[in-house]
């Protein structure tokens, strides 16, 4: 996803960073197979492959666009904050609308019903991280007027963070379920549910700001080795997070997700040399990676649905690895549609900008994807 422009030039873009992503779409592609294809809930995946990828697909997503978006010396003020916002208002919510309103129609959904529920029919990721992106804007332009030193404006913006992640939960408290009227209904088109995950926006924000410190920090395979070890503990003592009540929830899917995040992002740098553009694993992930809005937005019309009816093997027999392959397969065969589909569509130079926020090239028939 695009971050913010700036006069300081831009660095080359990191290659495992785009294989990272493409990745991490992969694994989304495979949990909507799960969820759309099988007819799995998130209760009825607990134990399987993809229940674990589960615990830190999504905090992975967010981190890397809290990554991608700092930018070192970039002066968040109201004109760039306006001007950052308003090119994000197409590809992050008017282009995700229409994408939403063709799909809900096609599959014959309510509407409001979609609209008032927390994953809006699986269009919630580019609503909330444009509203990610007012949250951590507000925050800079408040900290921006104060006088305080670097160190403690990232306490603080850690701090904002965690009440983020409360903050659904005190809406609601305070609305009250049956008194609320209007208020419970702009809660839930806002989607303030899913501001849970805001704190690995924030994660990713200062592992860039502070990459070459983090860098060190794997470079100690410590660090990588505590986070696997508490990864696999906590899994092996609360094998199903879900049977916990909320708060239970928040404080082991946070560190669960933290733990994913720092094993995953060390894979993908320790061996970055397979996936760079000199390997085709590289080419292919990093593919896929600048690709991952384009994907994101067409996946569910190709998902097949009542598949598992289907298999009788698949009916009777609970065989993690068999489910999760073939979700790979059906994934992979997704995401080569998706790709076929945005390749045909970016054609258009007007069409791809409008779409997926690439960037015209004046004079040229060429459009490059906005870094």
């Amino acid at each position: 996803l695009p971050p913010p422009k700036n006069d300081v030039p831009q660095k080359q873009r990191i290659e495992y960073l785009d294989a990272l992503r493409g990745f991490t779409m992969m694994l989304v592609v495979i949990n909507h197979v799960f969820n759309y294809v099988y007819g799995y809930s998130n209760e009825h995946i607990a134990g399987s492959y993809n229940y674990y990828f589960s615990l830190f697909r999504m905090p992975l997503f967010f981190f890397v666009a809290g990554f991608v978006l700092y930018k070192k010396d970039f002066s968040w003020n109201w004109g760039t904050s306006f001007s950052f916002l308003k090119k994000k208002f197409s590809v992050q919510l008017l282009s995700p609308f229409l994408f939403w309103l063709v799909y809900v129609t096609v599959k014959d959904f309510d509407m409001c019903d979609s609209l008032l529920s927390v994953n809006k029919s699986g269009y919630w990721f580019t609503f909330a991280l444009f509203e990610y992106f007012i949250l951590y804007i507000a925050f800079q332009l408040v900290i921006g007027r104060l006088n305080i030193k670097e160190r403690f404006k990232d306490i603080l913006i850690v701090c904002y963070g965690f009440a983020i992640i409360v903050l659904p939960y005190a809406l609601k408290f305070l609305v009250g379920s049956n008194n609320g009227g209007f208020l419970n209904y702009a809660l839930a088109v806002i989607g303030v549910e899913n501001f849970r995950l805001f704190v690995f926006f924030i994660f990713g924000v200062l592992i860039r700001k502070y990459f070459d410190k983090f860098e060190m920090l794997l470079d100690n395979s410590r660090l990588v080795v505590y986070c696997l070890v508490v990864f696999i503990a906590l899994n092996v003592v609360i094998p199903d997070l879900n049977v916990y009540n909320k708060l239970i929830q928040i404080v082991f899917k946070l560190v669960l997700g933290v733990c994913g995040i720092i094993v995953t992002f060390s894979f993908f740098r320790k061996y970055r040399g397979n996936f760079g553009k000199e390997t085709v694993l590289g080419r292919v992930m990093q593919f896929i990676g600048r690709r991952t809005l384009d994907i994101y937005l067409l996946h569910y019309f190709f998902l097949p649905t009542g598949l598992r009816e289907k298999l009788c093997l698949m009916a009777d027999y609970n065989i993690p690895l068999i489910d999760f392959s073939l979700a790979l397969i059906l994934a992979a065969i997704v995401v080569a549609a998706c790709l076929f589909v945005s390749c045909v569509l970016r054609q258009h130079q007007d069409i791809a900008h409008f779409l997926f926020g690439a960037k015209k090239r004046v004079g040229l028939n060429a459009i490059e994807t906005i870094k």
